[in-house]
């Protein structure tokens, strides 16, 4: 697999995101080292039909001004890291929840209309052997060999 190196933005924020894209569909992730879990915004991954599988647990997160609970459902992303006109495969597993306080923060302090329906957690992270450089803006991973 081949060890990619991107600049991450911090154009609508003070905070890391990356982008992606999925099919024609190309959107925002925050890098969030802090978090445990990655996740995505549950309407999100509903208008992209992404298959889900529910567990029959409850989580709640805080952050970004908002709280939410909602039972557990997952779901496998393959889609790629958009650099430029350059774009590199990855598979990132994200549980499902309520984001739009995530977005709600965006669209209150970004000028530019930005979709940011998913926080790249440690687990994600790790498996991706990814490392987050905040000093240089910049953000190594390993991608997927398809």
């Amino acid at each position: 697999m081949p060890r990619r190196t991107i600049f991450y933005t911090t154009d609508y924020s003070d905070v890391p995101l990356i982008k992606l894209r999925y099919k024609d569909t190309e959107f925002y992730a925050i890098l969030d080292s802090g978090s445990e879990a990655t996740l995505m915004d549950r309407r999100f991954a509903e208008s992209l039909e992404l298959e889900q599988n529910t567990e029959d647990i409850s989580i709640t997160y805080v952050g970004f001004g908002g709280t939410a609970n909602a039972p557990l459902s997952n779901v496998s992303l393959s889609c790629s890291v958009v650099d430029g006109s350059e774009s590199y495969p990855v598979t990132i597993d994200a549980t499902l929840s309520d984001l739009s306080a995530i977005q709600a923060y965006f669209d209150k302090w970004s000028n530019d209309s930005v979709l940011v329906p998913m926080l790249i957690g440690s687990d994600v992270l790790a498996q991706m052997e990814a490392t987050i450089d905040f000093e240089n803006q910049l953000f190594s991973f390993y991608e997927d060999v398809q």
